[in-house]
């Protein structure tokens, strides 16, 4: 009998394989109209996708590499509309303005009268400038995140760290990407740093046991990926909805007949 799998979509390359697991915890009842646990210690778990990224181009010589990390289902709706967006095809190209107005004056300087031609070398120039106005095509995604777990601090106070790119490259060499797709884990340890802000990153001289794997995805592939992940989360939270909201009702219920005023 065959184990069950929480795999919810996956994509193949040559060597390396990248997929999409279920994380989702639900909320506690406390917390009901979250659906999703919210993480730390007042909450349920925190509620996330994993990604799962390996590379076994040299599983006979050495093993394989196998890299993680969580993104939330918010992060995953974001993918998914970035992904869309890349399979309605490539944006205009970006130009800086003042090389088209550069390129327009020249133009009306160089207009010739009636009867007159424009001189060969003048004509010349007129084509280089216009070349010079080729600008690349903007790249529709280029999220990046880094996770820091000082749960997991060690005794030599070294913690896991996680980072977690994903960028869409639309060309390559100056021709259209095949796989504009470029997606990269790395997990690694490092000691904590507090930021002046409240935040938690990581002393990068420290960092060991580093493990790094980066994969290229087609267009239909990344949407096909985040589109099943996404449909997975709305039908996951539906379910979820339908179970906790009632049970969520009735403790309001209980509580108001106990004399609790509800949260404003």
């Amino acid at each position: 009998m065959a184990m069950i799998s929480k795999t919810i979509a996956k994509s193949n390359t040559k060597d390396k394989v990248i997929d999409i697991r279920d994380q989702l915890v639900q909320a506690r009842l406390e917390d009901y109209a979250a659906l999703h646990g919210a993480g730390g210690k007042d909450h349920a778990p925190k509620s996330t996708l994993k990604l799962v990224l390996c590379d076994y181009k040299n599983k006979d010589n050495g093993g394989s590499v196998t890299v993680s990390a969580n993104i939330s289902p918010g992060t995953a709706k974001m993918l998914y509309e970035k992904a869309k967006e890349a399979m309605s095809g490539p944006s205009a190209p970006m130009v800086e303005a003042g090389k088209v107005t550069a390129v327009l004056n020249f133009a009306r300087s160089i207009m010739p009268k009636a009867g007159e031609s424009v001189p060969r070398d003048q004509f010349v120039a007129l084509g280089k400038m216009l070349s010079e106005c080729s600008g690349e095509v903007p790249s529709i995604c280029n999220y990046s995140q880094t996770r820091v777990d000082i749960y997991k601090q060690d005794a030599n106070g070294m913690c896991p760290v996680n980072i977690l790119s994903i960028v869409h490259q639309p060309t390559y060499k100056g021709e259209p990407a095949k796989n504009p797709w470029f997606i990269k884990i790395t997990n690694a340890k490092a000691r904590s740093v507090n930021t002046a802000i409240g935040g938690v990153t990581f002393d990068g001289k420290t960092i060991t046991d580093k493990q790094e794997v980066f994969i290229n995805l087609a267009n239909e592939s990344f949407f096909d990926m985040m589109g099943a992940a996404v449909s997975y989360v709305d039908a996951w939270e539906k379910v979820t909805a339908a179970k906790l909201i009632p049970q969520a009702a009735e403790r309001l219920a209980q509580e108001r007949a106990a004399g609790y005023k509800p949260q404003a």
